[in-house]
């Protein structure tokens, strides 16, 4: 998997990943060698409100935002 510059741009890819490959979350997990929790965390931006999810994408790269500066809106 790529590095990413924001952890929405992660979640777009996550989603696309269970899509592709039909995977469960527990089994995207399992292939990425990380907990379920942290791929639902990664999946729970993508019910943001459009807008935000936008704002993120767009400005994420300036503004440097990371997963610790989303986790309030992750739990």
């Amino acid at each position: 998997m790529e590095s990413y510059e924001n952890p929405i741009e992660k979640a777009i890819e996550y989603d696309r990943m269970m899509k592709e490959e039909k995977l469960s979350q527990s089994a995207l997990a399992e292939k990425l060698g990380v907990s379920r929790v942290r791929v639902y965390q990664y999946m729970s931006l993508l019910k943001l409100p459009q807008k935000k999810i936008e704002y993120i994408l767009k400005n994420g790269k300036q503004e440097m935002i990371t997963e610790r500066h989303l986790r309030p809106v992750m739990l």
